[in-house]
């Protein structure tokens, strides 16, 4: 009586898939496979509106009857300027906490809201599981972003709410990170622009300085809108153009020419670790905490973040 293991059942099986795959034609190995990838007409929907704003729909029914909206600029700390440390983290502020237009569907207990700031990125985003609520989602984000009121009383009760949220969050972990940061990325600007900002430059941030920073940076030809989730495609394209195809920001005092549509990556090199095998080599980096006890030791590497255009590249 023969005995066959897990292991030769399954080298079996591949075997008998093998030949029926040579007889009808085998399609190419994942690894081999080095074709770009096609988007998906059934799934994905592109489009521009007249004002220069970019949007993506993406069908994605899991979970099933909810879906996301993301308004996303490419600006976060490393567009400040020097003294203007945390601006790009106050106008976050500013433009969703202290906005009126955010008291309406963005406020409901239907819909969760918030936004977020990182060094790259200021993202405004949404949920919902109603799509009826997806027109004034959407007109509730653009408004919130591009027509924000620039006030004084609101810029400084949100510099103080940054400044206790800066207190909070100074922990020895976050005094690691930074340490950490500011070494790994040290031939770039990002060490001294964490999006948090430095505190005492918070504090001296005028409202002229926020307007200006906001009139450079907030323009609907600047942003992109992903909406994506369990909905009706066609009927989500429909509610974006139905909302904001004859959405106008009010007029900017700083011209396209001056501050052209900004790009999704800053424009700064990184010294990768396999290009720092022809420098020179340094001590490891020391920081002494008195208020730490123990040993903490990070080892890291830095790499591009690799092209994924092919089945391949997602393999490798």
């Amino acid at each position: 009586r023969a005995r066959f293991s897990a292991n030769t059942l399954r080298a079996r099986r591949s075997m008998r898939i093998s030949a029926v795959e040579s007889e009808v034609g085998a399609p190419p190995r994942v690894e081999d496979d080095r074709s770009a990838l096609q988007e998906d007409p059934e799934r994905i929907r592109r489009g521009r509106l007249p004002c220069g704003l970019r949007y993506t729909v993406i069908r994605n029914p899991k979970p099933r009857n909810k879906y996301e909206v993301h308004l996303q600029l490419p600006v976060g700390s490393v567009a400040e300027g020097d003294g203007e440390n945390g601006m790009a983290h106050l106008m976050e502020h500013v433009t969703f906490v202290g906005n009126p237009h955010r008291r309406g569907v963005l406020a409901s207990g239907t819909v969760s809201s918030n936004a977020l700031t990182d060094f790259h990125h200021t993202v405004y985003f949404a949920d919902s599981r109603n799509q009826k609520e997806l027109e004034p989602v959407l007109l509730g984000l653009v408004q919130v972003a591009f027509r924000a009121i620039i006030a004084d009383e609101v810029v400084e009760k949100e510099k103080d709410a940054i400044l206790s949220e800066a207190s909070m969050l100074n922990s020895m972990e976050y005094r690691i990170m930074q340490e950490e940061l500011s070494e790994l990325h040290k031939e770039t600007v990002m060490p001294k622009r964490l999006p948090l900002g430095t505190m005492d430059i918070i504090k001296k941030l005028t409202v002229e300085q926020a307007t200006k920073f906001y009139r450079k940076h907030y323009k609907p030809a600047n942003a992109h809108l992903y909406i994506i989730g369990d909905l009706d495609l066609e009927k989500a394209v429909e509610s974006v153009e139905n909302m904001l195809h004859n959405f106008t920001p009010p007029e900017r005092t700083l011209d396209e020419e001056t501050f052209p549509r900004a790009g999704m990556r800053p424009l700064y090199n990184h010294i990768y670790t396999s290009d720092r095998t022809q420098l020179p080599l340094k001590k490891p980096k020391v920081v002494e905490m008195p208020m730490k006890t123990g040993l903490t030791a990070s080892l890291a590497t830095k790499e591009p973040i690799p092209s994924l255009g092919s089945l391949y590249d997602i393999k490798e």
